[in-house]
């Protein structure tokens, strides 16, 4: 590890990623061949150059983006590239000694280290490798934007995403991708280009954006005492829960998937896998007459 901080410090600089991710189910072995479990804060606090921090205490915006780059490195699926340029990702770190631990837990990125690497050699076109020891690899994305560019919002649905990501590795070299899930992305802009499959739904959507006061969530104080009830809040710590929406886990707690927090807005949602009541607490600023709107979000309904 310190002969990759001496690389690091020797190159411009720019934002680092230490993968795999750390907070899921992984051991380090030592020389002894005693297995120990590896803790995240270390990568963060030994290099101390500016990093992309998506862990417990990461906030929800970080945490999604993260968990694209990572959902299509997982599946083998080149549309990451897209997603390391729109973060401004300028060099990731493989931690080649980490090993799953493959005995109960959670099935959080099972194994994804056996992923990483040969997605990373296959993109030499973005990726180049600087350096490699017996314990780690460092590599610089090369592909970075060198223009100004233009604010994107893709309001479609996540199988038409991925397959607009795929078809153009070059998309983020020209667009700023928006989402409506990250709390700030769509509330100033000069000018906004939309792709969508859904015109009246994403008006409705750019409006809540613009006019945040005039959108209500269903009550959390009410999601502890109510088991039929299931708050995205706990799929986003650690963030490597919202991968349980994409199996048929017995950890999948609303019993169908679905593509984790996309197409929510502000990255919220509550599940109601079964019959039940809940609460929406509306604030009218005067008397008069009111339309009251129930946004309901493709699978999560």
């Amino acid at each position: 590890m310190k002969e990759v901080k001496e690389a690091l410090l020797k190159l411009p600089p720019g934002k680092v990623v230490v993968l795999p991710p750390t907070e899921t189910a992984k051991e380090i072995v030592d020389i002894n061949g005693v297995a120990h479990k590896f803790i995240d804060k270390f990568h963060i606090y030994y290099l101390d150059l500016p990093s992309f921090y998506y862990g417990l205490t990461g906030d929800s915006d970080n945490k999604h983006e993260f968990f694209l780059l990572l959902r299509a490195m997982y599946y083998e699926q080149p549309w990451w590239v897209n997603i390391a340029r729109d973060i401004d990702l300028k060099y990731i770190v493989v931690n080649k000694e980490l090993v799953a631990n493959t005995i109960g837990g959670q099935e959080y990125l099972r194994e994804v280290e056996r992923f990483i690497l040969p997605e990373l050699d296959r993109r030499s076109e973005y990726v180049k490798k600087i350096m490699e020891n017996e314990s780690y690899a460092l590599y610089e994305f090369t592909d970075l934007p060198k223009a100004e560019r233009v604010p994107l919002y893709i309001d479609t649905s996540w199988n038409t995403f991925i397959q607009i990501l795929s078809r153009n590795l070059e998309l983020t070299r020209y667009y700023d991708l928006r989402y409506s899930m990250i709390s700030s992305d769509l509330k100033s802009y000069d000018r906004l280009s939309v792709v969508t499959d859904d015109e009246r739904s994403t008006t409705l959507d750019l409006y809540i954006k613009q006019n945040p006061t005039s959108y209500f969530r269903p009550s959390s104080t009410i999601m502890a005492f109510n088991p039929d009830l299931i708050s995205s809040s706990y799929y986003l710590s650690p963030m490597f829960r919202l991968f349980q929406f994409f199996s048929d886990s017995k950890w999948n707690r609303l019993n169908m998937i679905t593509p984790g927090l996309w197409g929510s807005i502000n990255g919220g949602f509550i599940g109601v896998p079964r019959a039940t009541q809940f609460r929406i607490d509306v604030t009218l600023p005067e008397d008069g007459t009111y339309y009251l709107l129930i946004v309901r979000r493709g699978l999560l309904q």
